[in-house]
């Protein structure tokens, strides 16, 4: 049997989607989701009295009920007061309360790991020179015993 030439080519973002929604299903066929929307996203922030908002948490709960913090910005003039200790903390209570045993993140050296670290969370991975000259971590902390 000859092998047949498959060409790459540049996928439509319809394309990715399609790739995506495939493996949804693989995944969710070799390890039942334990939620019913596969991918949620959950966004809380803090605003000042004049509705500015000033400190935020995103993140996805996915799957089986594990979150994954995409983002925690807190601006620059209201940062060490707390905010994004606040957030985290509501984040985990809320993930807590819809069932997930697992929080995680990732973050750079110049960045919030011991920030992370002081909350309870524990490097798992490093990516090393990313970007060069830089480390990347990658933290967890398990919502059961928190």
């Amino acid at each position: 049997m000859t092998r047949q030439e498959h060409p790459v080519v540049e996928l439509s973002s319809t394309d990715a989607k399609l790739l995506e929604s495939r493996l949804v299903l693989f995944n969710d066929a070799a390890v039942p989701f334990t939620q019913r929307e596969p991918f949620l996203r959950v966004q809380y922030g803090i605003r000042d009295p004049n509705g500015t908002l000033i400190a935020g948490v995103a993140s996805t709960h996915y799957c089986w009920n594990m979150v994954y913090i995409d983002v925690l910005w807190v601006e620059e003039g209201h940062r060490r007061q707390g905010l994004g200790t606040k957030l985290i903390r509501f984040l985990e209570g809320k993930a807590k309360e819809a069932g997930s045993t697992l929080i995680h993140l990732d973050t750079f050296d110049f960045q919030g790991k011991a920030f992370y670290e002081r909350l309870g969370y524990r490097v798992f991975g490093v990516l090393d020179e990313c970007p060069p000259g830089h480390q990347r971590y990658f933290l967890k902390k398990s919502l059961n015993a928190a």
